[in-house]
């Protein structure tokens, strides 16, 4: 009677100070026999336990960084990265796969908040045309959808800060939504020039094209003092073509140019991110382009 009267109060005492918790028998709810000696055991081994997690620091126990450490720490980072570019990437696919079907206000600000999140989370460098990175750029790219950066609900797009569906070059607007059309940028780096093609079939036999029309406009293009990224494009060529026939009107930029003012002689197209597979860019007219490259599609 004694030994159970001190175990209960030793018990008691114990789990006050956090470092014992009575164990119920599951089908009595009274306290298990536990001896003495045990209990004693137990609260010594928790109390150690617990004093030797609150001791422990890093001032108590420096530890030296190592390069391995570094390098995991950074490899890590690298994949967390990939990881969250990858899911960026998907959302703005289906965004912009939604869009093209339904064509709502809401859709294409889904649209406009996957390519702002991606271009937040992997931009491009701000010396992009300076780096070895640029050589990405080069080669043909299909545009997969272009809307106006900044839209209201209540008034709709402005045409002077970018159109859905819309690629302007020079004060030249393009459609690129019509049925069977298919746009490419180009950027050839070799030759310091780009280029923007819409194709479309014309004269269709059930259902097939019998010819395709070609509108090209094309100029040379150089690093712009503003950003890094950002190309300086004064297109200068407008070439027309239908089936094999090709004609290009050279003397029609300088015209226009004449005709316009020197403010119309420059566009701008800046690459806000860019992959093997994927660029996402700004132009001057307001207007965001999503493109990939053709064997993406």
């Amino acid at each position: 009677m004694v030994l159970w009267r001190y175990g209960v109060i030793l018990m008691t005492a114990a789990s006050r100070a956090g470092a014992f918790t009575p164990s119920l028998h599951p089908q009595t709810r009274r306290v298990s026999c536990i001896s003495e000696a045990g209990l004693l055991r137990e609260a010594w081994a928790k109390a150690v336990k617990k004093v030797s997690r609150n001791s422990r620091s890093p001032e108590s126990e420096p530890r030296t960084v190592t390069w391995r450490d570094i390098r995991d720490r950074v490899s890590l980072r690298k994949r967390k990265i990939r990881r969250a570019a990858t899911m960026d990437k998907t959302s703005l696919f289906l965004a912009v796969t939604l869009a093209k079907q339904i064509g709502t206000f809401e859709s294409k600000e889904r649209v406009r908040h996957a390519f702002e999140k991606l271009e937040s989370s992997l931009p491009t460098p701000e010396n992009l045309l300076d780096t070895e990175q640029a050589a990405l750029l080069d080669g043909s790219w299909d545009l997969l959808y272009t809307i106006a950066a900044d839209v209201s609900p209540e008034t709709g797009e402005d045409p002077t800060r970018g159109e859905y569906g819309k690629v302007n070059a020079g004060g030249i607007r393009l459609s690129t939504t019509d049925e069977g059309a298919q746009t490419t940028q180009a950027f050839d780096l070799e030759n310091g020039r780009i280029s923007n093609t819409v194709t479309k079939p014309f004269l269709t036999s059930r259902g097939t094209p019998l010819f395709y029309t070609m509108t090209k406009v094309s100029g040379p293009f150089s690093r712009s003092p503003v950003s890094g990224r950002r190309a300086d494009v004064a297109f200068d060529t407008l070439e027309f073509g239908i089936g094999t026939y090709r004609f290009t009107l050279d003397w029609f930029f300088p015209l226009l140019y004449t005709i316009k003012g020197p403010e119309e002689t420059l566009s701008w197209l800046e690459t806000t991110h860019l992959s093997d597979d994927l660029r996402l860019g700004r132009g001057n007219k307001g207007s965001i382009f999503i493109l990939a490259r053709p064997d993406l599609q």
